[in-house]
Order: structure tokens, then sequence, then C-alpha cells
């Protein structure tokens, strides 16, 4: 494949980059016969966070790609023998970090699936070497574009996101490795949308089957991730469509509930990758199993036609949808909570209330209920602003308490007229909910994870991370009351 060789060429070893002293073992050679080198080019010890190893030089003709082995860390004298008794100790296997290699012009090439942490270094070895190859990632290292997985499993299309958007770019002709599907390397969605995003598109579905990796530098400045692509198996034969309940509307094969500023999507069972856009909406998301997401940044209090675009395991597909939002409002959200606290308890127990709508919305008649206890906010507890947090405490809070952290000074401190909950907050975990007047649920907050020390709270990952999503939501240590949780 003329790619291939063209890369080849592009990171043959350099000459600034010694090779290590090295053999083979019986019949592969003197020592220096074999060079090391890294794509893309960079000095070995200020490695990037994506990269391929490659092994160069006579001596690489003899080495079984299926022998080698990658690390976090340093590969001693003890484990290099051990690799070449074929003997792998408990430790070391326990070390190994997901690795495709294989046999390419005379090189053999290792890829890295995972992303590499900046300022860790890493080893690369295999039986017969008397010095492993050691590569630190640069401390300051720019993070890869991660890998979205497309319809599912089983799709040779693929979207690789990152924070900032990228600069346009034409079409980019690539391979996947190693001898995987030829296509192209396309600048966001088919709509164009995902500026944050590089597309790759298979030229035909030519019935290949198995695990590839995309090229790790296919654009100046642009590094994308190397996990495998898996390719032929997965990929859902049809989707369901979704049945909307009252209050939602159709939204490509799933419903969403509209708001002011935001949707909510309630997807099918079927892997998804999802692009929405319209005037200052750009979101990406990936669903399964029935999962949700929110698409925000809408113009409240109007009609906005929304672009909707499905990655299936056939490829793309798009409609338009039109919804009204409503009037700007506040949305409530159960933030952070304290339930085993070391002071006192249930005196010390609180929970953080997030406004992470666009207005100012009032507190008075809210309540906080847990099994079997309701707990209102009283009349006269005012207005939350945008982005402000409340702390809610029972009639016994002590706020000169010295042993769990206390409400930032910024914070709002809404005192309740009982304690929270029924008998207090469990320190087990228990379902939390915060309703309004009327008894319509602004925000649900899990039992678990449960934490394993006093004085440690459970923080949501951010306030706009959906209820009942499970990665939403960990432990904090310290607790954050009345100030953004510490992620």
């Amino acid at each position: 494949m003329i790619l291939c060789f063209e890369l080849v060429w592009l990171i043959a070893c350099r000459a600034d980059l010694p090779p290590p002293s090295g053999h083979l073992g019986s019949g592969g050679g003197a020592p220096g016969d074999i060079s090391f080198s890294i794509e893309p080019e960079a000095p070995l010890d200020a490695a990037p966070r994506a990269l391929r190893l490659r092994v160069g030089g006579p001596g690489a003709l003899e080495i079984d790609p299926g022998s080698l082995v990658f690390v976090e860390g340093e590969l001693g004298e003890y484990q290099l023998r051990d690799l070449e008794d074929g003997d792998l100790s408990k430790t070391l296997t326990e070390r190994l970090l997901p690795l495709t290699a294989f046999a390419e012009a005379g090189f053999v090439i290792a890829i890295p699936h995972a992303p590499l942490s900046p300022g860790v270094s890493y080893a690369l070895g295999f039986p017969g070497l008397e010095r492993a190859l050691t590569v630190s990632v640069d401390p300051d290292a720019a993070p890869a574009l991660t890998r979205v997985s497309a319809g599912g499993e089983g799709s040779a299309h693929a979207l690789f996101c990152g924070e900032g958007e990228i600069d346009s770019f034409e079409a980019v002709e690539v391979g996947l490795d190693p001898g995987g599907p030829a296509g192209e390397l396309l600048h966001g969605s088919p709509a164009g949308f995902a500026q944050s995003c590089v597309r790759f598109e298979p030229n035909a579905a030519d019935g290949t089957s198995g695990a590839f990796h995309a090229p790790v530098a296919p654009l100046p400045g642009v590094l994308l991730a190397q996990a495998p692509i898996a390719i032929g198996e997965g990929a859902p034969d049809s989707i369901d469509v979704v049945a909307c309940e009252p209050g939602e509307i159709p939204f490509g094969p799933g419903c969403a509930t509209v708001y002011d500023d935001r949707v909510r999507v309630r997807a099918p069972e079927a892997p998804l990758l999802w692009v929405v856009g319209a005037s200052g909406v750009d979101a990406v998301a990936v669903t399964h199993e029935g999962s949700s997401f929110v698409v925000h940044g809408l113009e409240p209090s109007a009609d906005v036609s929304l672009s909707v675009e499905l990655c299936t395991g056939e490829g793309w597909r798009a409609e338009q949808v039109e919804v009204h939002t409503l009037p700007p409002q506040a949305h409530f959200v159960i933030n952070e909570v304290l339930a085993n606290a070391v002071g006192e308890e249930p005196e010390q127990e609180w929970v953080e209330i997030i406004n992470n709508g666009s207005v100012a919305g009032l507190l008075d008649g809210v309540a906080l209920e847990d099994i079997g206890g309701h707990t209102p906010i009283p009349p006269g507890a005012g207005f939350l602003e945008p982005g402000g947090f409340a702390v809610l405490v029972g009639i016994d809070f002590d706020e000169t308490s010295r042993y769990d952290e206390l409400p930032a000074s910024s914070a709002l401190l809404v005192r309740a007229l009982t304690g929270l909950g029924k008998n207090g907050l469990s320190n087990s975990g228990e379902p939390l909910r915060l309703v309004n007047p009327e008894g319509s649920v602004l925000s649900r907050f899990p039992s678990e994870p449960k934490p394993n020390k006093a004085g440690k709270s459970v923080a949501r990952r951010a306030p706009d991370a959906l209820d009942d999503d499970p990665e939403a939501f960990s432990i904090s240590d310290p607790a954050t009351p009345g100030l953004p949780n510490a992620q």
C-alpha cells in the first residue's frame, strides 16, 4: 500500500538517536544491529501521548512481532531474561499494556492501544534484547483525539474528537493498519458539524474484518489515539425506533424532551453515534442500551431547526428536527452530597444544589426526598442565581464545626426546619430526589458510589451530567460544599 511505504520513509530511524546496544540471541547478529524510532518523530525522552514504536535494522528481520511486550515503567535485566526464557512472572504479566505488533517493510511496528500519560516512562521489550527501549512522555504533551465508536463496534466508520475546534483540511487518503481497509480522513461530520473531530470513511464495504489502527499523525498538529477499530462484528443490523412518551417528540430513532436552552434525547437500545448541530450548537454523543444525552446551547423561546446525524454500521444518515424551545428557566441539580460526616450525625450532613439554568430560580417549596422522607426548603430561602450554589442543611447544622468542610461563604446556606430526610441521610447510600412544589422531579442522585470513609462526599462529574449515568458520580476528597466539584 503506497501510504505505508511513504510512512516508512518519513519516520526512518533518526541519526540523532543512537540505538541501544542489543542483540537477538543466537543467529541474531551483533549488538547495534537493531535501532528504534517513534512516529510521529520526536526525541525518545519527549514522546507524544499517542505513538508508534518502530524496531529497525538488520536484526529486526528475526523478531517475532508476537513476542513484543510494552509496560509502564522499566523492563530490567531479570525481566528481559524472563522474556528470553518464555516464562513471564505474574508481576510482569500484570504490568503488560495492550499492544498491536506487526512486521512491515523491514520494520517491526508496535502500537500501544491506550494514550500514554504525560511525564511517565514506558518500556518495550522482546526476547534476546539486552536493554529495553524506553520512551518518556513529554510532561506538556497535548492529548490525542479520542476515537468515538460509530455505530457500535463492528463499523469501519469512526470519529476522532478533541476539545478544541480543528482547522478545516482537504480529504486525506489513508489506510488502516495492519492491512486494513483504505479510506479518507475528513473534517467533521458529513453535514459540517462535529468541528472538533476528524472522520474516517472507508472507501467501500469490502468484507474486511479484524482490529485495525488509523494513522497516528495524519495531519500537521493532529494526533489520533491508537485504540483499535474493531470491524466486522457487532454492528447492528437494524435500529428499533423508540416509542415516545407524553411530553416527548420524535428525534431520529429516539425521543426528545424540549426545555429552554437544551433538549434531552432518549436513544434506542442499539449503539449509535449522534451529531446534533444548529447555529451555536455542535454536539457529539454515543448512546447504547437506551441511554440518554443532553444537547445544550439552544435559543430559548424560539423555533430551532436541528441537524440530526447518526452513524450506524452502514454509514451516516441525517434528518432535520424542528423544535420550539421554552422560555428561559432555572435548572436545579443535586450536585454533591455529604451523608457520612466526621462530626455529629446527622447534624453535619448536607446536600449541595446548583442552578444549571440560564435564569435565577426560586428555591421556596422545592423539597429533598429520600426513602420515606420529605424535607421542604422553607419559605424565604430566596432565589438561586445561574451557576450559583445552595447548600441545604438540617436545623441543627453547626456552622463552626472543625471536623468537616464547611459551606463556602459565597454559597447560599439553606437551613431546613427539620433534619435532612427521614432520619438523616444513610451512610450506606440511598437514592435522593429534588422535587418542585407540584411534585415533579427536578434532579435525582444515586445510592452509589458509597464513600468508604467519613468526611468524603459523592459528587457529580459536571452539573449537566445525567442522573442515570453511573459514570457521572464519584467520591470527592476533599468535599467541596458551595464550590465547583473537585474532579
